[in-house]
């Protein structure tokens, strides 16, 4: 079907999932709460992934199939919603929202208009991990090769928040370990390293 293959999908998944503005979830069991029919969070409980279904324009015939999207994991993620016309924040024009249809009333008749939400965070609990991708640093790189580099990190709990539709921040609680990778350009990594050069504290011959 035409929807599935717009979320990447070639057949309907093993596990429940659910689209929460630019995020695939994924989990054992995902549960929408609607508290008097207003989307307030969506929850994905057991081995939870978020997946980015936005900025594929980063990847590249070279883009290995573990880095074509940025991900979020944990035990569980919890996507957090705010109305668009929530007074805290203005809906930036172009954003994409989140439409949901309340239950028809009682006479069988829809509701005349829907509410629209943006997703304002995502929050993944116990084992938390995420997979960024950013641009290389190297102008090289990122002109003409089109590489990313990759930004990995762990920790008890990770919140992203979202701004204009976009990745605001990162925040982590508890045991934080990470790493970032940086690409590099095919011309240095090509070029042989010079072994005949003096090695700083001693000569070519090792001797004091």
């Amino acid at each position: 079907p035409q929807e599935l293959m717009e979320l990447g999908l070639d057949r309907f998944p093993a596990r429940p999932h659910a689209v929460a503005q630019d995020y695939l979830l994924w989990a054992d069991s995902i549960e929408v709460l609607a508290p008097d029919e207003v989307l307030d969070e969506v929850w994905a409980m057991g081995g939870a992934r978020a997946e980015s279904l936005a900025r594929d324009s980063l990847n590249t015939e070279e883009t290995p199939p573990l880095i074509e999207r940025d991900w979020l994991e944990g035990d569980t993620i919890v996507a957090i919603f705010v109305p668009q016309d929530d007074s805290s924040s203005v809906q930036p024009e172009g954003v994409e929202t989140v439409q949901v249809v309340a239950p028809p009333s009682a006479g069988g008749e829809a509701p005349a208009d829907s509410a629209k939400y943006r997703l304002d965070r995502l929050v993944a609990r116990v084992g938390a991990r995420s997979l960024y991708r950013l641009a290389a640093t190297d102008s090289a790189v990122a002109e003409e090769e089109g590489r990313l580099a990759i930004h990995y990190v762990i920790g008890d709990e990770i919140t992203i928040l979202m701004s204009e539709g976009e990745v605001d921040r990162m925040e982590v609680t508890g045991a934080t370990r990470g790493i970032h990778l940086e690409p590099v350009a095919t011309r240095r990594r090509d070029t042989p390293p010079d072994t005949t050069a003096v090695q700083r504290g001693g000569n070519p011959g090792g001797g004091r």
